[in-house]
């Protein structure tokens, strides 16, 4: 086999002659290492990378939104709850007052012929079950 014959037989092709010569200075440009980058040109890249301001913002970033503001919480409310405790199901009705510093628990439970059953705490600490 000839190793300066083209690739191809046929006359309009572009593939190019493929000789030992050429595998040799392939391999040989493969070998050679890169010489190493210098490491204080590489901390100056770092530290403008870093002393860059990023006030101005990317332009793909999306618009900034008002921070928003909570809804304010209610000085007295009433609240219906429905508990379930290890199986044992409740409904419990809420009344917090906070100017008055006090709220009221009235526990039912689904399942007992029990009269409801009252708590009554102040912000003192005090608690009255009843």
């Amino acid at each position: 086999r000839n190793e300066n014959a083209v690739a191809s037989t046929r006359s309009d092709s572009t593939l190019p002659v493929q000789t030992s010569e050429s595998r040799r200075a392939v391999a040989g440009a493969l070998d050679k290492k890169m010489p190493p980058f210098p490491l204080p040109v590489l901390a100056a890249v770092l530290l403008l990378c870093l002393a860059t301001p990023h006030a101005a913002g990317n332009p793909l970033d999306p618009p900034a939104t008002p921070t928003p503001t909570p809804t304010p919480w209610p000085h007295q409310f009433h609240a219906k709850l429905l508990m379930d405790y290890k199986g044992n199901l409740s409904l419990a009705d809420l009344w917090y007052d906070w100017p008055g510093g006090r709220n009221l628990h009235v526990i039912r439970y689904q399942l007992a012929a029990d009269a409801p059953y009252y708590d009554a705490e102040w912000n003192n600490g005090t608690s009255f079950f009843y």
